[in-house]
């Protein structure tokens, strides 16, 4: 192994059946968010404490007498979709191995599956979720860094206004992290892959608008909208797998759309915006 990277997952989909995160070639898969970040060597050695010999069975010690027994992971039938992963490149930059992991650490999955472990996602131990939080928060990947217990002791109206002032702060970073999509290009000439990373950011931040401006506290994003009525102004968004399937084909270049769509996310789709509709990709 020669290092590893951390990416978040733009868009839970369903679309690409050909392409759940890495595609065959060894490229991430169009709905993983650009770039990815590296981990460095301290993340490096946390990530591998807990992934280099991970058991499907542990000893539970009962006190006072110190007899105990064994328990197998809970393992999840139909579990969360992944939010995030880590994945494993050798000395080629070729994946080898990937770690995923949910909304809020407390399932992850392993591959290639480890021996005496488990194929798909399972519940993630008290340690094995601590690392994983802790990763998400040093290298700053929002769909897996959870919010339970952030704004514990605040009431309800300071909470949801600690919620909306975060949110408002963070939308900006990621609407600028964008994807290596040429924005000279006109929309007409993007490729498939290139319009599920398009997607992917754009799904990813409108997940974000939605929770702001609707001051929810969780990232929960299908394709929806918010409207306020005293403001006359709506925000009209479509889900990842809709986004890409509706692409727009016209010779509007991906910059104007990407600009187009940002004040959208920032300020609502304006009476007096001067945009058009038909040539922005996700927003109705």
């Amino acid at each position: 192994m020669s290092e590893i990277w951390g990416f978040e997952i733009g868009a839970r989909t369903e679309l690409a059946p050909h392409c759940d995160l890495l595609a065959r070639n060894g490229t991430p898969c169009g709905n993983v968010i650009y770039p990815g970040k590296r981990l460095d060597d301290a993340q490096t050695a946390q990530l591998m404490s807990i992934a280099r010999h991970p058991l499907d069975a542990y000893e539970v010690v009962k006190a006072p007498n110190g007899a105990g027994h064994s328990l197998r992971r809970a393992r999840m039938r139909c579990g969360d979709e992944p939010t995030a992963m880590f994945v494993f490149y050798n000395s080629r930059h070729r994946p080898v191995g990937v770690v995923g992991v949910d909304e809020a650490c407390s399932q992850w999955s392993l591959w290639p599956a480890p021996r005496d472990g488990w194929v798909g996602f399972a519940v993630s131990l008290e340690n094995e979720q601590q690392a994983l939080v802790q990763l998400c928060r040093g290298l700053d990947l929002q769909t897996c860094t959870p919010k339970e217990g952030a704004y514990s002791g605040l009431s309800d109206e300071e909470r949801q206004t600690a919620i909306v002032q975060e949110q408002r702060a963070l939308l900006p970073l990621l609407l600028r992290e964008w994807p290596p999509v040429d924005e000279s290009k006109p929309l007409a000439q993007v490729s498939q892959f290139e319009r599920e990373q398009l997607c992917a950011w754009y799904t990813r931040s409108a997940a974000l608008a939605v929770s702001m401006f609707g001051r929810y506290p969780t990232w929960s994003f299908s394709g929806a909208g918010y409207e306020d009525d005293a403001a006359h102004k709506t925000l009209r968004l479509e889900a990842f797998e809709d986004c890409v399937k509706n692409f727009p084909q016209c010779p509007g270049t991906v910059g104007n759309a990407r600009a187009c769509i940002t004040r959208h996310f920032e300020h609502f789709w304006d009476r007096d915006e001067t945009c058009h509709r038909d040539c922005v990709w996700g927003i109705k």
